[in-house]
């Protein structure tokens, strides 16, 4: 409870005047109904200062001092205690138990409170975490209106959800959303989260019959969560590490994300192909190996024919351990590049695309393949490619994406996308494969005029906008 001293001055009466114990002077009146003295802030902490202003409020007259007298007396006072000190910062909780934010002046000593509307005391430290971290020093309003802490596993994946969406893993994300938020640690703070929590549920979802793939990949959406909030500065807490429990030998060992195409499989698929904009997909896929992701992000902005280089890396978008390099194109693909418009190449119906899984599960049946077959299928057969043409391990790592560049400068220009000879075995392979599948497709995998029509119409809908 706050102390308060009082200084005796019969000529103040029926005021009195009293020294809070951080400095700051109180003008007091006692209410003999309530019994207690009721006291009101005079914004100083100079005692002259303070003896004027009570002396002023004693000498008002008639209905002034009615008025000063009344308004001590209606409002109840507020007592606060102090429960946390941050710089400038204070959490004070008051008689109801309801906790308020407070800026210290430093001049005065005064205080300035705004109530966080909760009597929760974990709660009210997220937000006054969240206000110190903002560094907005004089504005609490301000403060307090800046995005509120996530401080639960529910909170947080709730405002993850939106992120998840727009993936394209976003089926496999939302599942694993599902399945977090029904464990015990859903409704959990974050902050008093530990290993044995992870262990728990990992141990539960094992017992329930789960490979330890489907374990993994699970905590890895509450693990890409944690990062990305913390990025952003919405946790109140340094976040949990999610621990990965595949051991080395396991990822190694597991199986890949789908059966790896060869060219004949390739040129088959091709040929099922129905629709303009799965072609240009497995064009693109099969230029550059990437990441099925990485191709939904392209524009035709991502490539510079002067310099013959492609950049699968949206400009903005940081690089995760999914490295995001830059490629020269192939020579098989430069028709193609020719005749992009600026922007999206993977148009449906006027909107740009974020899944072909439907179409190319059509086409993969059409084609007459086995299952097993996906996009995934052409990033692995190109990776096996290489290998037996004696691609160096180091290329088809930057290539595939699998290391980013070296940040050694001894290294470094012999990997740049500038140098005259990078990435060349892994290009020759590459465009070995395009070519071997194009002569044995019935149509070459050069854009024929449908190809040429759609990416006009892309033109011509940027032209129009």
């Amino acid at each position: 409870m706050p102390r308060f001293t009082r200084i005796a001055a019969e000529s103040l009466e029926p005021f009195s005047l009293y020294r809070h114990e951080n400095g700051a002077y109180y003008v007091g009146l006692f209410d003999r109904v309530r019994t207690q003295v009721l006291r009101r802030s005079l914004g100083t902490s100079d005692l002259v200062a303070a003896l004027e202003r009570v002396v002023a409020i004693k000498q008002l007259g008639g209905e002034a001092f009615l008025a000063a007298r009344a308004d001590l007396l209606s409002r109840p006072l507020q007592i606060f205690s102090r429960r946390a000190e941050h710089g400038r910062c204070v959490l004070d909780v008051d008689e109801t138990g309801c906790f308020h934010i407070g800026l210290v002046d430093p001049a005065s000593g005064e205080v300035t409170r705004r109530s966080l509307e909760t009597t929760d005391f974990f709660l009210a430290t997220d937000r006054l975490s969240v206000v110190v971290n903002s560094g907005i020093s004089d504005d609490l309003d301000a403060a307090l209106a800046l995005d509120t802490p996530l401080s639960t596993i529910r909170q947080l994946l709730a405002w993850h959800r939106t992120y998840a969406s727009t993936l394209t893993s976003h089926d496999q994300e939302g599942i694993a959303i599902s399945a977090i938020l029904a464990t015990s640690i859903a409704d959990r703070r974050i902050a008093t989260l530990t290993r044995a929590d992870f262990e728990g549920i990992a141990d539960q979802w094992r017992a329930d019959g789960l490979a330890v793939g489907t374990v993994s990949r699970r905590l890895s959406t509450l693990r890409s969560a944690l990062n990305r909030a913390a990025e952003i500065r919405r946790l109140p807490c340094i976040p949990p590490k999610v621990p990965e429990f595949r051991t080395r030998q396991a990822i190694r060992s597991a199986p890949p994300l789908a059966v790896p195409i060869d060219i004949d499989g390739f040129a088959a698929l091709w040929d099922a192909v129905e629709e303009e904009h799965l072609r240009l997909y497995l064009a693109l896929l099969l230029a550059t190996a990437a990441r099925p992701e990485a191709i939904f992000d392209l524009t035709g902005t991502s490539f510079d024919l002067d310099w013959g280089l492609v950049g699968l890396n949206p400009p903005g978008r940081l690089q995760t351990n999914k490295w995001r390099p830059t490629l020269p194109i192939i020579p098989g693909l430069a028709p193609w590049v020719r005749h992009f418009p600026k922007g999206p190449l993977l148009v449906w119906h006027g909107r740009p695309v974020r899944s072909v899984r439907t179409a190319l599960r059509h086409a993969i049946a059409r084609a007459g393949l086995p299952p097993g077959y996906a996009s995934y299928s052409i990033r692995h057969g190109l990776g096996r490619h290489m290998r037996r043409h004696r691609v160096p391990t180091e290329e088809i790592s930057l290539y595939l994406g699998h290391v980013r560049p070296p940040d050694n400068p001894l290294t470094t220009l012999v990997y740049s996308p500038w140098e005259a000879d990078y990435l060349s075995n892994a290009v020759d392979a590459v465009q070995a494969f395009w070519d071997a599948a194009s002569a044995k497709s019935r149509t070459g995998l050069a854009p024929g005029p449908l190809d040429l029509a759609y990416l006009e119409f892309l033109r011509n809908r940027e032209g129009n906008a």
